[in-house]
């Protein structure tokens, strides 16, 4: 897990994205959602700012699109994540049984 990103840092991502809205605002948004969580951010801070960043576009996203679109996907990469830390898991119990057959 990275380092966690400024709120400076996000709001120059943010206001970037902002500027750059016709490069496609739902691309846009699900690349900054994805970009909070890998740094540390929790969902609920994820969903506020990207729903912040949407309400400053000229034309924004109904909350309907983002919860269809970014945060569904939001939601799954989290549970990709919470399957990856049990199957880490998972495999450190299996080398403690092979120690433990060794011995």
């Amino acid at each position: 897990e990275g380092a966690r990103l400024s709120k400076k840092n996000i709001n120059g991502i943010s206001q970037y994205i902002i500027r750059n809205q016709h490069n496609g605002r739902n691309s846009s948004l699900l690349k900054l959602s994805l970009l909070l969580i890998d740094k540390g951010y929790s969902h609920q801070e994820c969903k506020d700012e990207i729903i912040r960043v949407n309400n400053q576009f000229d034309n924004p996203l109904s909350l309907h699109e983002l919860e269809r679109t970014i945060f569904k996907t939001l939601s799954k990469k989290e549970e990709k994540v919470i399957e990856y830390e049990d199957d880490d898991e998972d495999e450190y119990e299996e080398d403690d049984n092979i120690f433990n057959k060794v011995d």
